[in-house]
């Protein structure tokens, strides 16, 4: 399986360092990843996704690695930390985590969105 995660000749490694501008070393079964921590952050991120892709069944090819590498750079709703809502008034809100910041709402409605957001697919506001 890792023959299929480095690639060819290590190309998919050598296109991850190069787009993100990081150091990618294989040492048996382990990566290690040097750069800037946001850049090593993703790499990581993106070589997590193409060891699941693998896992799956699917393919991986240089666009499936642009891709990861593009929407890496996104903020998700991954990391979201759930509070409960009594917990709205002293406790520890529900608050999105992202590379940049921690993001937590200011007032009990906001708090509900973001739950939301959280829970459904699609969310109107």
């Amino acid at each position: 399986m890792l023959g299929a995660l480095f690639g060819e000749f290590d190309a998919n490694l050598v296109l991850l360092e190069n787009r993100l501008g990081v150091y990618i070393g294989a040492r048996g079964n382990r990566l290690v990843i040097e750069g800037a921590q946001d850049d090593v952050v993703r790499a990581r991120e993106v070589m997590l996704k193409l060891h699941k892709r693998l896992i799956a069944g699917q393919e991986v090819d240089s666009g499936v690695i642009d891709s990861l590498i593009t929407l890496s750079n996104e903020p998700t709703l991954d990391g979201i930390i759930n509070g409960d809502i009594a917990d709205f008034g002293g406790g520890a809100p529900i608050m999105i985590r992202t590379r940049k910041k921690t993001i937590a709402p200011r007032t009990a409605m906001q708090a509900e969105y973001m739950r939301m957001l959280a829970s459904r697919e699609m969310v109107f506001a």
